[in-house]
């Protein structure tokens, strides 16, 4: 993903002008893998996504959801690195 489309992705969360969902493993309290988000994200994951900002790579357009999958099967890509911090960091029991 080019610097300047993670740019737009992570306004288009900010203005919640679009439909994501999260890829990412459970956060227990927070968020469950697959949770749709349409109107802005809740308070609980933004916190969360400050704290952890790998978290905001898990957090995808509906349009692009295919190709994040594909992204989180190739063991080294930047997607399932991210993956893997944020498990780690929800077993630490946030």
């Amino acid at each position: 993903m080019t610097e300047k489309k993670k740019v737009q992705q992570k306004e288009e969360l900010k203005n919640a002008k679009v439909t994501v969902v999260y890829l990412g493993p459970e956060i227990p309290g927070v968020v469950s893998t697959g949770t749709v988000f349409r109107n802005g994200l809740t308070k609980k994951l933004e916190e969360k996504a400050e704290e952890q900002p790998a978290i905001k790579m898990l957090l995808v357009p509906l349009k692009d959801a295919v190709k994040m999958k594909k992204e989180l099967r190739k063991e080294m890509s930047a997607a399932r690195i991210c993956y893997q911090k944020i498990a780690e960091y929800a077993k630490k029991g946030v």
